[in-house]
């Protein structure tokens, strides 16, 4: 909008508004292993990682649009094709995790754990990346080579009966 600094006024035609969405559904399997050392009877540390291999069957949808209506190209070889795409794809990708941590057992029955976890998923498609270089041509891939690493903290309790 080069009229104002305020987005989404009623009426106002010469906005538009990008929004691109990404769905990752992942299927296949996965293996893994866990380990703990009893420092004494109420008190562990544990370790494990796991790996999966998945199918990702992955879904974008983008589009341009405005109180006018969709965006379109003008020029090129798709003049006048609206910017509205869906484009789904079947790919490979993978996910690990790796757990290190400590454990309590309070009783028969319950435990306290911490520790710290990281998830990495690769053959991904993130948002960011669906950003097409040239506005010119229509979207017809998706970028699916993304990883994304999570990590952090984990608390927890546990009953076990």
């Amino acid at each position: 909008d080069e009229d104002d600094t305020t987005i989404n006024e009623t009426g106002d035609t010469d906005e538009l508004t990008y929004r691109t969405e990404t769905t990752n559904d992942l299927l296949g399997f996965q293996l893994g292993g866990q380990a703990s050392w009893y420092v004494c009877n109420c008190f562990s540390l544990y370790g494990g990682g796991t790996f999966g291999v998945y199918n990702n069957h992955v879904t974008s949808l983008q589009f341009l649009t405005g109180q006018a209506g969709d965006a379109v190209i003008n020029s090129g070889t798709f003049n006048n094709t609206p910017h509205r795409y869906s484009v789904s794809d079947d790919v490979l990708a993978g996910l690990g995790q790796f757990d290190i941590g400590a454990r309590y057992q309070l009783g028969c029955h319950w435990s306290i754990y911490g520790g710290y976890r990281v998830v990495a998923v690769s053959g991904v498609a993130t948002a960011p990346s669906q950003i097409p270089a040239n506005w010119a041509d229509p979207v017809t891939s998706i970028c699916t080579n993304d990883t994304v690493i999570l990590h952090g903290a984990v608390l927890g309790a546990q009953f076990a009966w």
